[in-house]
């Protein structure tokens, strides 16, 4: 697979406010064109929550966001099946629900009725662990699919 994936058209931004982003050095537009580093990108918005996608972001709005970058770039090719390798189970189940099992230490569940009483509970107190841990997730992932290193 390429290394970088998507092209971000960036002009006079500086280096040290888009670490994730690398210079072009060939074709019409070398120096203009930036391409983007996934990896970096998420690493760029974990670190800064508060002025990017919001301190208080909720697990949800995070899954919803990672949605969006994957409609317009196909970043998570891969990611499900790389997902149920991990976890030995959930084919079935898409890979939001995986990482949720994942972050709180359970064996996917199928149906229902699998799951604790208190699960709803526990999925909710939980949530800004899931956050941590889907950004924590798509930096392994990123890794290993589309080989890039952090900036």
């Amino acid at each position: 697979p390429p290394q970088f994936a998507g092209i971000v058209m960036v002009r006079g931004l500086e280096r040290s406010d888009a670490d994730w982003l690398d210079t072009a050095d060939t074709g019409p537009m070398a120096g203009d064109v930036r391409v983007l580093n996934f990896r970096g990108h998420f690493d760029f918005l974990h670190r800064n929550l508060g002025s990017t996608l919001g301190a208080d972001l909720s697990y949800r709005e995070l899954v919803k966001y990672v949605q969006g970058v994957d409609a317009g770039t196909n970043m998570l090719d891969g990611f499900h099946e790389w997902l149920v390798r991990r976890l030995g189970a959930g084919r079935s189940l898409y890979w939001s629900a995986l990482v949720t099992y994942d972050a709180l230490g359970v064996e996917p569940a199928h149906h229902s009725t699998d799951l604790p009483g208190d699960w709803q509970q526990r999925v909710e107190d939980a949530d800004s662990d899931l956050v941590e841990h889907l950004f924590e997730v798509l930096d392994g992932f990123l890794a290993e699919r589309w080989a890039e290193p952090k900036p």
